[in-house]
């Protein structure tokens, strides 16, 4: 570069601070019926960081309703799914953006041509600094490294009135999410630090989880006498899958991982189970004297082998 450290003069908060708009749009409906009601609403938001090549964005989507079938028979759903993109700040030579803008000196160019990646910085040790060019890190690292996202949030209940004072309640439930982690780091020399060949990364991970509870509940009053009895029967099963890929690349022109040199991966899975059983009972005389008790008996995979069962009773 032509420019003299004498001729340059770099506010480098001037740089990389930015003004980040945020906008957040929803569009609700909602309506219903003596038998039916309904609620579903749309949804985007994003927001600029105040870093370059910083942000992030959601879009979602929810509806839920209930309907009711006929005197004995109630039925409803809920629903929620939302989809996310995110580019985070990354640090540089183990320090944060504004570490590194606070070490830069004023006299150093943002950009240097002469250099391959197109940045300079410092000389280690020069005038006590060893600063990593925060401009470089937001458009070689920020850029190029997204987390994707995707979450699904979903129930389904039933409600059965036997008789007045026996109702059966059935609800099937679900907790899905996915992630995407992509990463490409590419080839550059700062003058001070460099990478020699491009990095590229891929890692993702899904999560899924379902319910399924049974509840029955007792409810009456006899004279001075209330009694509340519940029970409930539930099995959970969770599981989670991740799989993490790498390679390097000669240069900077393909960001895939075919073809790539000193290529690595791993991958787990993990999964348990839970089976639940609840009895509960609320008594209550003549408005003043009140007596509750429960217990809840429940087997998991995560327990000990041979202790995969446990008993939780309590009154109060």
């Amino acid at each position: 570069a032509t420019t003299t450290f004498a001729q340059t003069e770099t506010d480098w908060q001037d740089v990389m601070f930015r003004s980040a708009p945020i906008s957040n749009t929803q569009l609700s409906l909602s309506g219903g019926n003596k038998s039916s009601r309904f609620y579903t609403s749309l949804g985007y938001f994003t927001q600029e960081g105040i870093f370059p090549e910083t942000n992030y964005e959601r879009k979602s989507f929810r509806i839920n309703s209930d309907h009711k079938l006929s005197k004995f028979l109630t039925i409803g759903q809920t629903l929620v799914a939302s989809s996310d993109n995110r580019k985070a700040e990354q640090d540089g030579g183990g320090r944060t953006t504004v570490m590194n803008m606070m070490r830069m000196i004023p006299y150093w160019p943002v950009r240097d041509p002469t250099k391959i990646g197109g940045f300079s910085t410092t000389a280690q040790g020069l005038d006590a600094t060893d600063p990593e060019n925060p401009l470089r890190i937001a458009e070689q690292e920020h850029r190029f490294q997204t987390n994707t996202g995707f979450i699904l949030l979903g129930s389904l209940f039933a409600d059965v009135k036997l008789t007045d004072w026996l109702k059966y309640r059935f609800t099937a439930g679900v907790d899905y999410a996915n992630s995407r982690f992509n990463s490409f780091l590419p080839i550059y020399n700062d003058g001070n630090r460099s990478r020699d060949v491009a990095a590229i990364a891929e890692n993702r991970s899904t999560y899924n989880s379902t319910v399924l509870t049974n509840a029955l509940t007792f409810e009456k009053t006899f004279g001075k006498h209330y009694v509340n009895l519940l029970g409930v029967a539930e099995t959970q099963k969770s599981s989670v899958r991740q799989l993490n890929t790498g390679g390097q690349l000669p240069d900077n022109n393909i960001q895939v991982q075919q073809g790539t040199a000193n290529q690595t991966s791993n991958s787990n899975f993990g999964e348990n189970a839970l089976i639940s059983y609840v009895g509960r009972l609320n008594y209550e005389y003549a408005g003043k004297y009140l007596l509750g008790a429960s217990v809840r008996r429940d087997g998991s995979s995560k327990f000990a082998p041979g202790n995969k069962w446990g008993t939780f009773p309590a009154v109060s």
